[in-house]
């Protein structure tokens, strides 16, 4: 019976349309919850898991539909869905707007505030401060944007569809953007909380659903929110949280060795320090950036023979199609005016060889061709991307002879060395308890080489480059025949310790370069931050997991990019030092293997089913014990 009910919901939400209009979505997400029943029997029964997982399905459907794109986000469609949802479920809930940061941008940005209340209230004062303690849950609405002929299927970008993958058939997947980052993560939270509220668990403290704007460009709902809390303001309520658990954790299978799961807590994150450069000319910045090793091209470059060179051949214009200082091109589209006749597969050959997956495009007109290269995918900033568009694109100029690129890596800047905060020894620690050649490698530190080489080999077991230190990724490139500007992600480590500064480092850059002629304009910088692995809170976390999980290994982490959690850490950096810090960690306890994790700003985004049940129950429980404390 059980297996006949979920083909029917299948065929039923598969050929089923949408509602039109956020608001309608809204209130069908929320009939969908008020199905979970009230129970007094405690324990999370089959039947009221299965009603979450529907739950589940509809409502994060529903919400991949919104397209609430970064950096203009729209969010006031998000906050409409959010709204009508927890309005069925009968919570206090509210909209509240914040400034928007944003360069060039003027409307408010939208936000949400929603409390399951200790005491069962119906009503809630936010601008109050309340005797219980609190948990706050917070994600964010906005997404990155996409280029769709690089998923899948083009109509699965703000799909919601429930469908199978092509490399795995038999699996099915909620797609859209936002599925892992982060309106899954929202939905996880929102079901748990009415699991919570329907099973009767005991509550000695609020839960705060907050649902945030602007994270991937500004962080204008965050910092906005922050600067709410301080005493007389609309969201003091918020500064009893005990703690906030947000993205930027995660679980694997398998690492750091088979039959472990590993859960990891984002309790610190890298700082950042993005940047524009600019010159006159794009293949000066693309020698300066070869400089900085931003380009592994190193290969290719040795392995050109010069049978490429035109000295008749010039670049006219560069265009990176929505650059972005955070994510890794993966289009270009570029014009190379010749005076002498060329070829038809002479460009095509001059920016592929020697690269995999690369799609190349070419409209010519007389002397001039059009030529546009692309990846598969772009990438986070933060994690980079191998052979990516730009170092398709440098290879190629080096061959045609436009700059002259190294064959061999370029002497490393002292930012770049790998460098070991508390979390890190903690992490690499819990590691090597369950990996023997960790746990040598970690005795044997003592050996100057041993460290880096051992920090190294973790960090490519993870498949992130440079996790254990600063990195920096070239992420756009567009010129004209006047003037050349490149978008740098740097990601800081070295500045969590001594006395180093965000100021410091973009100076830093530019001297390392070593061009009088570059102009770097800073876009925003921000430090390494972190929360406390010791304390009641935390402890919960890591002992509630390794009870539900029998194989977990759970371990605090250094999370390589960015999120609003330093603005609740450290509530001096959004403005407002009057508001005491809430310590804030990464908790997204469902197993994602590498190329999922890669989508989040990639492409082919989406939310494995089989992770829903297992997800939800590890949340709920969590979220249970971290309640039940007064």
């Amino acid at each position: 019976m059980k297996f006949f009910k979920s083909i029917l919901f299948f065929i039923v939400f598969s050929t089923s349309t949408f509602a039109s209009n956020p608001v309608d979505m809204g209130s069908e997400c929320g009939f969908a919850l008020n199905k979970i029943p009230f129970s007094k029997q405690e324990a999370l029964t089959s039947n009221t898991m299965e009603l979450a997982r529907d739950a589940f399905i509809q409502c994060l459907s529903s919400y991949l539909t919104i397209e609430t794109v970064s950096p203009k986000g729209d969010e006031h469609l998000a906050v409409d869905f959010l709204f009508e949802a927890i309005k069925v479920l009968g919570w206090p809930v509210k909209r509240f707007e914040t400034p928007n940061l944003v360069e060039g941008l003027t409307r408010p940005r939208s936000n949400l505030i929603a409390t399951l209340p200790a005491n069962g209230a119906a009503e809630y004062d936010w601008s109050e401060l309340p005797k219980a303690r609190s948990v706050l849950l917070n994600h964010h609405m906005d997404v990155v944007g996409v280029i769709p002929e690089q998923w899948e299927s083009p109509d699965l970008t703000f799909s919601g569809k429930v469908a199978p993958s092509i490399d795995y058939p038999n699996k099915q997947y909620i797609w859209g953007r936002g599925a892992l980052d982060m309106k899954g993560i929202g939905m996880l939270q929102l079901v748990s909380m009415v699991i919570i509220e329907r099973l009767g668990w005991p509550r000695n403290k609020d839960i705060h659903f907050l649902a945030v704007s602007d994270e991937e460009q500004a962080s204008s709902g965050a910092i906005g929110t922050v600067q709410a809390m301080a005493k007389g303001q609309s969201l003091h309520a918020l500064t009893k949280a005990a703690l906030m658990l947000n993205e930027s954790g995660g679980a694997s299978m398998d690492l750091p060795k088979d039959g472990v799961n590993l859960h990891l807590i984002g309790v610190e994150e890298k700082g950042a320090a993005w940047m524009k450069l600019k010159d006159k000319d794009p293949m000066t910045l693309l020698s300066n950036l070869a400089k900085l090793r931003t380009l592994d091209i190193y290969k290719q470059i040795k392995e050109d023979k010069g049978s490429f060179k035109r000295s008749d051949c010039s670049l006219i214009k560069l265009v990176t199609p929505g650059s972005k200082v955070n994510v890794v091109a993966s289009k270009l589209e570029f014009t190379i005016d010749c005076s002498d006749s060329v070829s038809e597969d002479f460009f095509k050959s001059v920016f592929t060889d020697g690269f995999d997956a690369i799609t190349f495009e070419q409209t010519s007109l007389q002397n001039e061709h059009k030529i546009v290269l692309a990846t598969k995918s772009s990438s986070h900033g933060s994690i980079g991307l191998s052979q990516s568009v730009l170092e398709v694109f440098a290879v190629g100029v080096h061959r045609l002879g436009f700059v002259e690129l190294p064959s061999k890596q370029p002497k490393k800047a002292d930012f770049y060395k790998e460098t070991q905060t508390n979390v890190i020894k903690k992490f690499i620690k819990n590691l090597g308890s369950v990996n023997i050649p960790i746990s040598i490698l970690r005795r044997l530190q003592w050996i100057p080489f041993m460290k880096r080489f051992m920090l190294r080999q973790v960090a490519n077991a993870f498949d992130i480059d440079g996790l254990f230190r600063t990195t920096c990724q070239f992420t756009a490139l567009n010129s004209d025949q006047d003037s050349a500007e490149a978008l740098l992600d740097c990601r800081l480590l070295h500045t969590a310790k001594g006395p180093d500064s965000i100021e410091g480092f973009f100076k830093d850059v530019k001297s390392f370069i070593g061009n009088e002629n570059l102009v770097i304009e800073p876009i925003i910088g921000w430090n390494v931050s972190s929360s406390p692995i010791q304390g009641e809170e935390y402890d919960i976390i890591v002992s509630t997991l390794n009870k539900l999980d029998p194989k977990a290994l759970v371990t605090p982490y250094l999370f390589p990019a960015g999120t609003d959690n330093k603005f609740f850490r450290d509530p001096v950096t959004a403005g407002e030092p009057s508001v005491l810090p809430i310590p804030s960690y990464g908790f997204f306890p469902v197993f994602l293997d590498s190329e999922m994790v890669a989508s989040m700003h990639g492409s082919n985004e989406k939310f494995p089913l089989d992770q829903i049940a297992p997800g939800l129950f590890k949340y709920s429980h969590v979220l249970r014990e971290l309640i039940a404390k007064e």
